[in-house]
């Protein structure tokens, strides 16, 4: 069973593509979804990541996205 925040996290997941932890805490009005996401897989839900550089600033920063099962 997952509570209400985490459900919101799962939800914005759950529409697609990839986001960093800051879109996904806008949208899913969350102080700091990384957590909720470590939670989240602890529960197995399949919520994979990937390092990206922005090629702006040079910096590098996470996205986060749900792996669709079958």
């Amino acid at each position: 069973m997952i509570g209400r925040v985490q459900q919101r996290v799962l939800s914005v997941l759950r529409t697609g593509g990839k986001m960093t932890a800051l879109q996904i805490a806008q949208l899913a009005n969350v102080t700091d979804p990384r957590g909720h996401i470590r939670s989240l897989r602890k529960k197995g839900y399949h919520i994979k990541d990937i390092w990206v550089k922005s090629m702006v600033w040079g910096t590098r920063c996470k996205l986060y996205y749900l792996v669709k099962e079958d």
